[in-house]
Protein backbone atom coordinates (compact mmCIF):
# COMPACT_ATOMS: atom_id res chain seq x y z
CA UNK A 1 0.00 0.00 0.00
CA UNK A 2 1.15 3.44 -0.79
CA UNK A 3 1.92 6.71 1.40
CA UNK A 4 -0.16 9.40 1.00
CA UNK A 5 -1.80 12.47 2.32
CA UNK A 6 -5.44 13.17 2.18
CA UNK A 7 -6.51 16.61 2.19
CA UNK A 8 -10.32 17.90 1.87
CA UNK A 9 -12.49 20.51 1.83
CA UNK A 10 -12.87 23.76 -0.02
CA UNK A 11 -9.35 25.00 -1.93
CA UNK A 12 -7.50 22.08 -1.30
CA UNK A 13 -5.19 21.43 -3.53
CA UNK A 14 -5.19 19.00 -5.98
CA UNK A 15 -3.95 15.66 -4.31
CA UNK A 16 -3.82 13.57 -1.36
CA UNK A 17 -1.26 13.42 0.76
CA UNK A 18 -1.34 11.23 4.40
CA UNK A 19 0.18 13.94 6.43
CA UNK A 20 -3.49 14.95 8.33
CA UNK A 21 -3.85 14.34 11.73
CA UNK A 22 -6.09 11.67 13.05
CA UNK A 23 -9.61 13.20 14.91
CA UNK A 24 -8.54 14.71 18.16
CA UNK A 25 -5.14 16.16 16.82
CA UNK A 26 -2.95 12.97 17.26
CA UNK A 27 -0.81 12.33 13.92
CA UNK A 28 -1.93 10.13 11.71
CA UNK A 29 -0.27 6.50 12.89
CA UNK A 30 2.56 5.53 10.56
CA UNK A 31 0.88 1.77 9.93
CA UNK A 32 -0.71 3.62 6.90
CA UNK A 33 2.20 5.02 5.63
CA UNK A 34 3.21 1.64 3.43
CA UNK A 35 4.91 2.49 0.15
CA UNK A 36 4.18 5.85 -1.96
CA UNK A 37 1.39 7.36 -4.34
CA UNK A 38 0.14 10.54 -4.86
CA UNK A 39 -3.67 10.68 -6.84
CA UNK A 40 -4.93 12.86 -8.41
CA UNK A 41 -7.86 15.28 -7.69
CA UNK A 42 -8.55 17.44 -11.03
CA UNK A 43 -11.82 16.88 -11.81
CA UNK A 44 -12.11 14.32 -14.80
CA UNK A 45 -13.64 15.28 -18.43
CA UNK A 46 -14.48 11.83 -19.23
CA UNK A 47 -17.04 9.62 -17.27
CA UNK A 48 -15.84 5.75 -17.46
CA UNK A 49 -18.71 4.49 -15.24
CA UNK A 50 -21.09 5.19 -18.60
CA UNK A 51 -19.39 3.23 -20.29
CA UNK A 52 -19.33 0.58 -17.10
CA UNK A 53 -23.21 1.45 -16.46
CA UNK A 54 -24.01 0.35 -20.31
CA UNK A 55 -22.05 -2.76 -20.21
CA UNK A 56 -23.61 -3.93 -16.82
CA UNK A 57 -26.99 -2.94 -17.55
CA UNK A 58 -27.47 -5.74 -20.41
CA UNK A 59 -29.84 -8.67 -19.31
CA UNK A 60 -29.31 -11.58 -17.53
CA UNK A 61 -30.18 -14.62 -17.67
CA UNK A 62 -31.04 -16.00 -14.67
CA UNK A 63 -31.19 -19.44 -13.73
CA UNK A 64 -33.89 -21.94 -12.61
CA UNK A 65 -32.93 -21.42 -8.92
CA UNK A 66 -30.73 -18.45 -7.15
CA UNK A 67 -31.30 -18.29 -4.07
CA UNK A 68 -29.59 -15.47 -2.61
CA UNK A 69 -26.60 -16.04 -0.03
CA UNK A 70 -27.56 -14.91 3.41
CA UNK A 71 -25.31 -13.88 6.45
CA UNK A 72 -24.85 -10.68 9.23
CA UNK A 73 -23.20 -8.16 10.26
CA UNK A 74 -21.03 -9.06 12.98
CA UNK A 75 -18.39 -6.64 15.38
CA UNK A 76 -14.95 -7.35 16.43
CA UNK A 77 -13.77 -7.43 20.22
CA UNK A 78 -10.88 -7.95 21.98
CA UNK A 79 -11.13 -11.97 20.57
CA UNK A 80 -11.78 -11.84 16.39
CA UNK A 81 -12.25 -15.50 17.11
CA UNK A 82 -15.59 -14.82 19.30
CA UNK A 83 -16.99 -12.78 16.43
CA UNK A 84 -16.49 -15.32 13.60
CA UNK A 85 -17.77 -17.73 15.80
CA UNK A 86 -20.59 -16.23 15.96
CA UNK A 87 -21.92 -16.27 12.77
CA UNK A 88 -20.96 -19.82 12.29
CA UNK A 89 -22.93 -20.95 15.10
CA UNK A 90 -25.89 -18.97 14.10
CA UNK A 91 -25.79 -20.89 11.06
CA UNK A 92 -24.08 -18.46 8.24
CA UNK A 93 -20.81 -18.79 5.83
CA UNK A 94 -20.75 -15.17 4.66
CA UNK A 95 -20.64 -11.55 7.05
CA UNK A 96 -19.80 -8.06 6.62
CA UNK A 97 -17.45 -6.49 9.67
CA UNK A 98 -18.26 -3.56 11.47
CA UNK A 99 -15.38 -1.06 11.24
CA UNK A 100 -12.11 -2.72 12.96
CA UNK A 101 -11.16 -0.69 16.71
CA UNK A 102 -8.28 1.32 16.86
CA UNK A 103 -6.30 -1.70 18.19
CA UNK A 104 -6.61 -3.78 14.75
CA UNK A 105 -5.09 -0.75 13.01
CA UNK A 106 -1.95 0.76 15.05
CA UNK A 107 -0.67 -0.20 18.36
CA UNK A 108 1.65 -3.35 19.44
CA UNK A 109 -0.72 -5.35 19.30
CA UNK A 110 -2.51 -4.83 15.66
CA UNK A 111 -0.40 -6.99 14.08
CA UNK A 112 -1.14 -10.24 16.17
CA UNK A 113 -4.88 -9.06 15.51
CA UNK A 114 -4.80 -9.06 12.14
CA UNK A 115 -3.03 -11.98 12.34
CA UNK A 116 -5.48 -13.84 14.52
CA UNK A 117 -8.77 -12.56 12.55
CA UNK A 118 -7.03 -14.16 9.85
CA UNK A 119 -6.56 -17.18 11.40
CA UNK A 120 -10.29 -17.36 12.83
CA UNK A 121 -12.20 -16.43 9.22
CA UNK A 122 -10.42 -19.90 7.99
CA UNK A 123 -10.55 -21.78 11.05
CA UNK A 124 -14.42 -20.98 11.11
CA UNK A 125 -15.11 -21.21 7.38
CA UNK A 126 -16.07 -17.54 7.42
CA UNK A 127 -16.50 -15.35 3.75
CA UNK A 128 -15.99 -11.69 4.46
CA UNK A 129 -18.11 -9.78 2.12
CA UNK A 130 -17.08 -6.19 3.28
CA UNK A 131 -15.58 -4.25 6.04
CA UNK A 132 -17.80 -0.90 7.17
CA UNK A 133 -15.55 1.92 7.46
CA UNK A 134 -17.24 4.45 10.61
CA UNK A 135 -15.99 7.30 12.32
CA UNK A 136 -16.15 8.63 15.59
CA UNK A 137 -18.54 11.53 17.15
CA UNK A 138 -21.27 11.00 14.07
CA UNK A 139 -24.85 11.58 15.33
CA UNK A 140 -27.51 9.97 13.17
CA UNK A 141 -30.60 12.34 12.51
CA UNK A 142 -31.12 14.75 9.93
CA UNK A 143 -30.44 17.69 12.56
CA UNK A 144 -26.56 17.03 13.89
CA UNK A 145 -25.97 14.13 10.85
CA UNK A 146 -24.96 16.93 8.21
CA UNK A 147 -22.36 17.84 10.11
CA UNK A 148 -21.36 14.85 11.69
CA UNK A 149 -21.85 11.81 9.24
CA UNK A 150 -19.18 10.73 7.13
CA UNK A 151 -16.92 12.39 4.68
CA UNK A 152 -19.43 15.26 4.01
CA UNK A 153 -18.22 17.37 7.11
CA UNK A 154 -15.09 19.98 5.87
CA UNK A 155 -13.39 20.05 8.92
CA UNK A 156 -13.15 16.41 9.67
CA UNK A 157 -13.02 15.14 6.57
CA UNK A 158 -8.83 14.96 6.18
CA UNK A 159 -8.37 12.69 8.99
CA UNK A 160 -11.23 10.73 7.98
CA UNK A 161 -9.92 10.73 4.60
CA UNK A 162 -6.61 9.25 6.39
CA UNK A 163 -8.84 7.05 8.88
CA UNK A 164 -10.52 5.03 5.94
CA UNK A 165 -7.31 4.29 4.34
CA UNK A 166 -5.50 2.98 7.70
CA UNK A 167 -9.14 0.69 7.13
CA UNK A 168 -8.60 0.36 3.49
CA UNK A 169 -5.25 -1.43 3.98
CA UNK A 170 -6.29 -3.01 7.25
CA UNK A 171 -9.74 -4.57 5.16
CA UNK A 172 -6.22 -5.63 2.22
CA UNK A 173 -4.18 -7.66 5.07
CA UNK A 174 -7.32 -9.78 6.07
CA UNK A 175 -8.19 -10.66 1.92
CA UNK A 176 -11.36 -8.55 1.62
CA UNK A 177 -11.52 -6.14 -1.33
CA UNK A 178 -14.50 -4.45 -0.76
CA UNK A 179 -15.57 -1.26 2.06
CA UNK A 180 -18.68 0.21 2.77
CA UNK A 181 -19.93 4.13 4.46
CA UNK A 182 -21.96 6.41 4.81
CA UNK A 183 -20.41 9.23 2.75
CA UNK A 184 -22.69 11.93 4.42
CA UNK A 185 -25.51 14.11 3.49
CA UNK A 186 -24.54 15.02 -0.17
CA UNK A 187 -26.11 18.15 -1.31
CA UNK A 188 -28.98 17.98 -3.75
CA UNK A 189 -27.34 20.60 -5.69
CA UNK A 190 -25.11 18.91 -7.84
CA UNK A 191 -23.85 22.12 -9.29
CA UNK A 192 -22.66 23.99 -6.39
CA UNK A 193 -19.21 24.04 -4.21
CA UNK A 194 -19.92 21.75 -2.02
CA UNK A 195 -21.21 19.07 -3.98
CA UNK A 196 -18.18 19.52 -6.18
CA UNK A 197 -15.63 19.20 -3.43
CA UNK A 198 -16.87 16.15 -1.88
CA UNK A 199 -17.25 14.42 -5.58
CA UNK A 200 -13.33 15.52 -6.07
CA UNK A 201 -12.67 14.17 -2.85
CA UNK A 202 -14.15 10.68 -2.73
CA UNK A 203 -12.94 10.07 -6.61
CA UNK A 204 -9.13 10.75 -4.59
CA UNK A 205 -10.03 7.26 -2.24
CA UNK A 206 -12.23 5.52 -4.66
CA UNK A 207 -8.52 5.62 -6.82
CA UNK A 208 -6.79 4.79 -3.62
CA UNK A 209 -9.06 1.89 -3.09
CA UNK A 210 -8.58 0.78 -6.67
CA UNK A 211 -4.66 0.86 -6.55
CA UNK A 212 -5.39 -1.76 -3.32
CA UNK A 213 -7.99 -3.62 -5.96
CA UNK A 214 -10.47 -2.74 -3.62
CA UNK A 215 -14.27 -1.19 -4.48
CA UNK A 216 -16.00 1.45 -2.30
CA UNK A 217 -19.32 1.33 -2.14
CA UNK A 218 -21.69 3.82 -0.67
CA UNK A 219 -24.18 3.18 2.01
CA UNK A 220 -27.44 4.41 1.21
CA UNK A 221 -29.57 6.70 3.57
CA UNK A 222 -28.70 10.29 3.56
CA UNK A 223 -29.68 11.02 0.64
CA UNK A 224 -32.49 10.49 -2.06
CA UNK A 225 -31.66 8.12 -5.27
CA UNK A 226 -31.11 10.42 -7.93
CA UNK A 227 -28.60 12.53 -6.16
CA UNK A 228 -26.69 8.75 -5.43
CA UNK A 229 -26.75 8.12 -9.14
CA UNK A 230 -25.06 11.24 -10.33
CA UNK A 231 -22.48 11.20 -7.94
CA UNK A 232 -21.84 7.88 -9.03
CA UNK A 233 -21.40 9.04 -12.48
CA UNK A 234 -19.65 11.81 -11.76
CA UNK A 235 -17.08 10.41 -9.47
CA UNK A 236 -16.44 7.87 -12.70
CA UNK A 237 -14.72 4.94 -11.51
CA UNK A 238 -15.33 1.48 -12.13
CA UNK A 239 -14.60 0.52 -8.69
CA UNK A 240 -17.46 2.42 -7.33
CA UNK A 241 -20.88 0.89 -6.31
CA UNK A 242 -23.65 0.91 -3.95
CA UNK A 243 -24.65 -1.33 -0.56
CA UNK A 244 -29.01 -0.72 -0.74
CA UNK A 245 -29.70 -0.59 3.08
CA UNK A 246 -33.95 -0.24 2.55
CA UNK A 247 -34.40 0.73 5.69
CA UNK A 248 -32.35 3.70 5.93
CA UNK A 249 -34.31 4.82 2.53
CA UNK A 250 -36.82 4.61 4.79
CA UNK A 251 -35.56 5.78 8.30
CA UNK A 252 -34.25 9.14 6.22
CA UNK A 253 -37.81 9.93 4.90
CA UNK A 254 -36.09 9.05 1.28
CA UNK A 255 -37.03 7.07 -2.19
CA UNK A 256 -38.75 3.60 -2.21
CA UNK A 257 -36.09 0.68 -1.67
CA UNK A 258 -37.35 -0.47 -4.86
CA UNK A 259 -36.95 2.89 -6.84
CA UNK A 260 -33.18 2.20 -5.73
CA UNK A 261 -33.14 -1.19 -7.02
CA UNK A 262 -34.59 -0.17 -10.49
CA UNK A 263 -32.05 2.94 -10.80
CA UNK A 264 -29.32 1.72 -9.18
CA UNK A 265 -28.98 -1.68 -10.34
CA UNK A 266 -25.56 -1.64 -11.98
CA UNK A 267 -23.95 -0.29 -9.41
CA UNK A 268 -25.78 -2.59 -6.36
CA UNK A 269 -22.72 -4.80 -5.03
CA UNK A 270 -24.07 -5.21 -1.34
CA UNK A 271 -27.28 -5.31 0.01
CA UNK A 272 -28.40 -4.80 4.09
CA UNK A 273 -31.20 -6.77 5.03
CA UNK A 274 -32.78 -4.80 7.67
CA UNK A 275 -36.03 -3.24 8.17
CA UNK A 276 -37.66 -0.04 9.41
CA UNK A 277 -40.81 2.55 8.89
CA UNK A 278 -41.02 5.80 7.50
CA UNK A 279 -40.89 9.45 9.78
CA UNK A 280 -44.27 10.26 11.31
CA UNK A 281 -43.56 13.63 11.02
CA UNK A 282 -41.42 15.73 8.59
CA UNK A 283 -37.93 16.46 10.05
CA UNK A 284 -38.18 13.41 12.60
CA UNK A 285 -36.39 10.32 12.51
CA UNK A 286 -38.04 6.25 11.38
CA UNK A 287 -37.74 3.74 13.06
CA UNK A 288 -36.03 0.66 13.00
CA UNK A 289 -37.58 -2.56 13.76
CA UNK A 290 -36.67 -6.11 13.42
CA UNK A 291 -37.09 -7.67 10.31
CA UNK A 292 -41.11 -8.67 9.03
CA UNK A 293 -41.80 -5.76 11.55
CA UNK A 294 -41.36 -2.69 9.31
CA UNK A 295 -42.68 -1.47 6.02
CA UNK A 296 -39.62 -3.01 3.87
CA UNK A 297 -41.67 -6.01 1.27
CA UNK A 298 -38.43 -8.11 0.94
CA UNK A 299 -40.07 -10.62 -0.85
CA UNK A 300 -40.26 -7.55 -3.60
CA UNK A 301 -37.57 -6.15 -3.14
CA UNK A 302 -35.70 -9.80 -3.38
CA UNK A 303 -37.05 -10.89 -6.67
CA UNK A 304 -36.49 -7.15 -7.69
CA UNK A 305 -32.71 -7.58 -7.15
CA UNK A 306 -32.91 -10.95 -8.88
CA UNK A 307 -34.31 -9.72 -11.70
CA UNK A 308 -31.58 -7.51 -12.47
CA UNK A 309 -28.82 -9.75 -11.80
CA UNK A 310 -28.16 -9.17 -8.13
CA UNK A 311 -26.78 -12.48 -6.68
CA UNK A 312 -24.94 -10.98 -4.21
CA UNK A 313 -25.47 -11.64 0.01
CA UNK A 314 -28.25 -10.39 1.82
CA UNK A 315 -26.54 -9.31 5.13
CA UNK A 316 -29.19 -8.84 8.11
CA UNK A 317 -28.39 -6.05 10.55
CA UNK A 318 -29.97 -5.15 13.79
CA UNK A 319 -28.46 -1.91 15.13
CA UNK A 320 -29.45 -2.93 18.95
CA UNK A 321 -27.12 -4.98 21.25
CA UNK A 322 -27.79 -7.68 23.84
CA UNK A 323 -29.88 -11.43 23.60
CA UNK A 324 -32.51 -9.59 21.76
CA UNK A 325 -30.22 -8.97 18.72
CA UNK A 326 -29.49 -12.05 18.33
CA UNK A 327 -33.13 -13.76 18.56
CA UNK A 328 -33.92 -10.59 15.95
CA UNK A 329 -30.99 -11.76 13.90
CA UNK A 330 -32.60 -15.42 13.98
CA UNK A 331 -36.07 -14.33 13.00
CA UNK A 332 -34.52 -12.26 10.37
CA UNK A 333 -32.73 -15.24 8.54
CA UNK A 334 -36.11 -17.66 8.89
CA UNK A 335 -37.86 -15.00 6.76
CA UNK A 336 -35.26 -14.62 4.58
CA UNK A 337 -34.63 -18.45 3.99
CA UNK A 338 -38.45 -19.01 3.80
CA UNK A 339 -38.10 -16.49 0.99
CA UNK A 340 -35.44 -17.84 -1.40
CA UNK A 341 -37.12 -21.16 -0.44
CA UNK A 342 -40.64 -19.99 -1.91
CA UNK A 343 -38.51 -18.42 -4.47
CA UNK A 344 -36.66 -21.75 -5.87
CA UNK A 345 -40.38 -23.97 -5.38
CA UNK A 346 -41.84 -21.34 -7.76
CA UNK A 347 -39.38 -21.86 -10.26
CA UNK A 348 -39.65 -25.43 -9.98
CA UNK A 349 -43.35 -25.79 -10.64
Amino acid sequence: MKHISIIGGAGAPPSIVCTAKMEGGAPAPPCCLENSQTVNLEPRTANPIHAMAKTTTKKHKLKPVTPLPIGMLVRLGNDPLEAFERVQSTGFKICQLACPPDDYLFGENAENLTRKTRTAMKKNGIQVHAVFLSFKNQVWNKTQGPGTVGFMPEKTRAPRMARACMIANWANKIGVKTLIAHVGFIPPNTQCAAYKDIATALRAFVEFCESNGQIFLFETGQETVAVLKQVLLDIGRPNIGVNLDPANLLLYGMDDPLLAVKELHPWIKGVHAKDGCRPVKDGDMGVETPLGDGQVDFPRLMEELRRHGYRGPMIIEREITGPQQQKDILKAKKILENINNGYEKNNQT
